[in-house]
């Protein structure tokens, strides 16, 4: 516990000094202090973690556990994924998709609790704790359960120690081949679930994958096109992306972009949609975002924008019509639902 409160202090401390006191902003903010935020935020970002109606209650939670872990395709494969890629067909049968993993997890954990060593019982606590601590303090959301995979594998790992080593006796070499197969069917079928994320590590037009700068069509990274880069006084033209100011809506990657960034999380107020809520004309928006803010690029990503609107909620003044309204130009064609719009 020790450990764990000094490797998260660094952020509990930047926590504390941004929002005067808090140091799991935003968490608990009602109580221990809310920051820069109004209670219109707090309620939303309570609002929308926090399990849905269907998952309240000891019951709803077990539910959503079973739903987003033991019959989750992502998680593994299972008989109605085989059957998925036979047929094509969606199967939504709950026996049919409990993933193999789990049988395997089931046998770990009785396998760890009978060979008797301390260590077994350790990872069976840490594995019950963190399972209950996503169904009672998360919006169960199953990618909040990915942390569970550390102890599994050590389980399953002291599980086959100890029973090669003491239950199987002569059969212990038996008992390696027919782990290894089961291991080797888990990498290969996680190979097909994988497939549709193929797309994260290598892009779709070249071998550079969306994680390290595959934004645009146009064939730039996270970076405008050294077209748009004007000279300075000598002829010379900046650094891609140096000396360009960028305004980001519903894009959530600030970090991947050169030059001068303005960005608002989906939990902070939307700068412009304040604008133009408070603007008498469009033209006062453009006004403001080419003098006031000095922007040059207005980046919107439309998908999230829509992702956020469903699930957190989202400026009512973001829509296509309106932003349409302000008079932009797209700078250059942005790969789909990314939309770049010159502002100067």
């Amino acid at each position: 516990m020790a450990l764990a409160l000094l490797v998260y202090s660094p952020w509990a401390i930047r926590a504390a000094v941004g929002s005067h006191g808090n140091p799991v902003f935003p968490i608990a903010a009602n109580t221990l202090g809310m920051g820069h935020w109004d209670h219109e935020q707090v309620a939303r970002w309570n609002k929308t973690h926090g399990p849905q109606a269907k998952d309240a209650g000891l019951a709803g939670r077990i539910s959503a556990f079973a739903r987003e872990g033991i019959l989750d395709g992502q998680w593994s494969p299972s008989l109605g994924t085989i059957e998925t890629w036979l047929d094509g067909k969606t199967h939504h049968e709950p026996l049919k998709n409990v993933g193999f993993l789990w049988f395997g997890v089931a046998a770990a954990v009785l396998l760890a609790l009978m060979s008797g060593r301390i260590l077994g019982w350790e990872l069976v606590l840490v594995l019950t704790a963190q399972c209950a601590g996503w169904m009672a303090f998360t919006h169960l959301q199953g990618r909040f359960l990915l942390p569970i995979a550390l102890p599994i594998a050590l389980l399953m790992g002291l599980a086959m120690d100890s029973a090669t080593a003491s239950m199987w006796g002569k059969w212990s070499q038996w008992g390696r081949i027919i782990v290894g197969a089961a291991v080797c069917w888990q990498v290969v079928t996680s190979a097909f679930l994988l497939w549709p994320e193929l797309g994260l590590l290598r892009g779709p037009h070249d071998d550079r994958g969306v994680l390290v700068g595959m934004l645009l069509e146009y064939g730039g990274e996270y970076r405008f096109p050294e077209a748009l880069a004007q000279p300075d006084a000598e002829g010379m033209r900046p650094r891609l992306g140096e000396g360009i100011t960028t305004y980001l809506i519903g894009d959530a990657t600030p970090l991947y972009y050169h030059g001068e960034v303005i960005y608002n999380t989906v939990w902070d107020k939307c700068q412009l949609a304040e604008q133009m809520r408070a603007a008498k004309t469009p033209a006062d928006t453009l006004e403001w975002l080419r003098k006031i803010e000095g922007v040059d690029y207005l980046v919107i990503n439309w998908s999230e924008v829509a992702r956020f609107r469903r699930s957190y909620g989202f400026p009512d003044e973001i829509v296509p019509e309106r932003i349409k309204a302000l008079g932009l130009g797209q700078a250059f064609p942005a790969a789909r639902p990314m939309e770049v719009y010159a502002v100067r």
